[in-house]
């Protein structure tokens, strides 16, 4: 765990609970970094979320958001239900969230 490792080591908070949920405080955070766990959520509960860290960002803040990409189509994993989403959706699922795409890499 993150606490564990980092201890009083942190700027922040430590915070546990599940991403369909999480709620950040509005207005409060410069940068929301959201790395491999959007391919846990449903496209619905994307958009919720990214409404969300959206409603959670300072003036001029950023979300950073980093997933695996496939070129066809969709692949869902059975093994541990995540979905790896084409780029195109990804940027829908921006749009329909109210978010404009800064950078692409």
């Amino acid at each position: 765990m993150a606490e564990e490792k980092l201890g009083a080591r942190t700027n922040g908070e430590y915070l546990h609970e599940g991403v369909q949920n999480f709620t950040p405080t509005p207005g409060l955070y410069r940068v929301i970094w959201v790395q491999w766990v959007g391919l846990y959520l449903t496209d619905e509960d994307m958009i919720d979320f990214l409404h969300r860290c959206k409603d959670g960002l300072s003036k001029g803040g950023c979300i950073f958001f980093k997933e695996n990409v496939t070129t066809n189509s969709f692949v869902l994993d059975t093994e541990d239900n995540s979905i790896t989403r084409t780029d195109s959706s990804y940027k829908r699922l921006f749009r329909d969230a109210g978010m404009s795409l800064l950078l692409d890499r």
